[in-house]
């Protein structure tokens, strides 16, 4: 059985069980667990199972032979009780399903490995992981330090900041926060510089694009993307701004940059990963960053690029 962590109503996971026999997969939506669903796990005795039941569906962890470990959600809702209650409950049920994953290990494929994933979110991590592989990084400093960020203003020019781990953050009873990309000028540092010292930051030089590149790896996949983000002045900073906007195509990577692409994923121990390149005007691959859950199904639906059937494919262990 296909076990899918995720909410029935993600638009990626109805696209992919779209390829699924009927009956081969179960969605789960941990953050309607505590209502839904009954958990038995018994992790001494070496004939342990853990039991769900779930739309009146009951299985056990010896049912499971692929998780594709989606976008998950703990959360639970305050259920009226008081706020350290629902925070207890919460870590407590984060710890059991941590618990079961680890039990689970290598008898089961994962896409991807949680363990791996939260690793991976880590951009200090990506960047040496990266630089080890072989990519061009662009220059980088993590401060705290306000003389040591103008140091590298003045040697680099327009810079920009990006958070260490996700580039958004969730926020009770409101949008989730969205860090998007944009040059630091020289004349806005005074501002900056002040706020530094609150916590370490990561800072890059600003890249010219002639055109972005998103690789979408899976396994030994590759499907790449040009973004003409330039095209449009609201998205040559970060396409993101408007990905509506920005002309995308498919695109042949050389096949060193596809290797490395495959090997990072690899060295990170995934087995899916959402690659950012730039490609300057002087035609330089330039690494950025590896969203190891990112999206991926606007670029199926532009390009055409079979993704969900590639990790359809792959769950089922073809």
């Amino acid at each position: 059985m296909i076990l899918i962590l995720s909410s029935e109503d993600d638009l990626h996971v109805q696209r992919v069980v779209s390829h699924l026999p009927l009956g081969t997969y179960q969605v789960l939506n941990l953050r309607t667990m505590g209502v839904v669903s009954f958990l038995e796990f018994d992790p001494v005795n070496g004939s342990s199972t853990i039991s769900f039941l779930n739309n009146s569906q009951a299985f056990s962890l010896s049912d499971i032979t692929s998780i594709w470990y989606r976008r998950p959600r703990y959360k639970r809702g305050s259920e009226g009780g008081e706020e350290w209650k629902r925070v207890f409950a919460e870590n407590e049920e984060r710890c059991v399903f941590d618990g079961m994953w680890r039990y689970l290990g290598d008898t089961v494929r994962w896409l991807n490995n949680p363990f791996a994933n939260r690793m991976a979110e880590n951009k200090l991590w990506q960047l040496y992981i990266a630089k080890e592989i072989g990519f061009e990084l662009p220059q980088t400093l993590v401060t705290n330090n306000p003389d040591s960020l103008r140091r590298f203003a003045n040697e680099n020019g327009d810079i920009v900041y990006k958070p260490v781990a996700k580039s958004h953050i969730e926020r009770p009873n409101d949008a989730p926060l969205i860090f998007l990309t944009k040059p630091i000028k020289k004349f806005e540092l005074d501002k900056l510089v002040s706020r530094v010292s609150v916590t370490p930051c990561l800072f890059q030089k600003y890249i010219e694009k002639q055109f972005e590149i998103r690789v979408t790896i899976l396994g030994d996949q590759v499907f790449a993307v040009a973004q003409y983000s330039q095209e449009n002045m609201e998205t040559r900073h970060d396409w993101r701004r408007d990905p509506t906007k920005v002309r995308h195509e498919k695109v042949e990577l050389p096949t060193e940059i596809q290797q490395r692409c495959i090997a990072l994923v690899r060295k990170m121990g995934l087995t899916f990963g959402a690659i950012d390149i730039i490609f300057t005007p002087d035609e330089r691959f330039i690494f950025l960053e590896i969203n190891p859950n990112g999206q991926w199904l606007w670029i199926e639906d532009l390009v055409a690029h079979p993704i969900s059937h590639a990790i359809a494919t792959m769950l089922q262990g073809a």
